[in-house]
């Protein structure tokens, strides 16, 4: 299979996932059915990616990412069960009450306006579709009723402290410059001694404590230790990729 077979199964996972969820209630059979599919074509993307690129370090990048973004769609789709009718329902009770009492200022004015001219402009169904889609890539639920509890704040010495658009830029762009480092750094090692290291024969510990030797030690250790390091790289990267596309707009 080729990168286009790889990028077709991508964009189909994340569409039936983002059309599930943006125009389909949480009690729907067709989610469960959906989510299947995600599954499917997760793995049919995995076995793409593997035959199209030679670069282990993309090919684990982009692996990866797909299957969090499998497990993420699960969530959503069968766990969580957000729903486009749900949020925008709390949202316009919210709405309702902040708008009982007249905002005061030309601020309030302004800021009623927009957001009057903003739903007026857009469709409902460009809203469920851009619904669905920000719900995959929003991880945290922050603005939904799915909001993970006790979201650490920007700064812990001034909780009410929101950082700027500019240094929001300078940090994601330091964190996907580190973590593509890190992840190049390992994707260049050196393969494992698979006979040795690896063999059947290791695979037990507490039954062999006693014949284990420092080379083994220090080999287990930095294999478990590099295997975290890679996951939270990986996630950190393409977290801090996509809010650098979120940023531009």
């Amino acid at each position: 299979m080729t990168a286009q077979d790889a990028l077709g199964f991508a964009a189909t996972s994340q569409a039936l996932a983002a059309l599930a969820i943006g125009f389909t209630a949480p009690s729907s059979l067709s989610r469960p059915a959906v989510a299947t599919f995600v599954l499917a074509l997760t793995w049919l993307f995995h076995q793409a990616i593997q035959d199209a690129l030679e670069s282990r370090l993309h090919m684990a990048l982009l692996s990866t990412g797909m299957w969090i973004q499998c497990v993420k769609s699960f969530d959503d789709l069968c766990l969580t069960g957000l729903s486009f009718s749900q949020e925008t329902a709390g949202q316009a009770v919210h709405r309702r009450s902040t708008t009982q009492t007249p905002a005061k200022g030309p601020a309030g004015v302004k800021k009623a306006s927009c957001v009057q001219l903003q739903e007026s402009q857009s469709s409902e169904i460009t809203r469920r579709l851009f619904f669905g889609l920000g719900s995959l890539w929003n991880m945290r639920g922050i603005g939904t009723n799915a909001e993970i509890k006790q979201v650490p704040p920007w700064s812990k010495q001034d909780p009410s402290f929101v950082p700027s658009r500019s240094q929001e830029l300078k940090r994601h762009l330091k964190n996907v410059a580190l973590s593509y480092l890190v992840l190049d750094v390992f994707a260049n090692q050196p393969p494992p001694d698979l006979e040795n290291m690896m063999s059947p024969r290791n695979e037990r510990l507490f039954s062999r404590l006693a014949d284990i030797g420092s080379e083994e030690a220090i080999f287990r250790f930095f294999a478990t230790f590099g295997f975290w390091l890679n996951t939270f790289c990986v996630i950190q990267l393409i977290n801090s990729t996509i809010a650098l596309l979120c940023l531009q707009h």
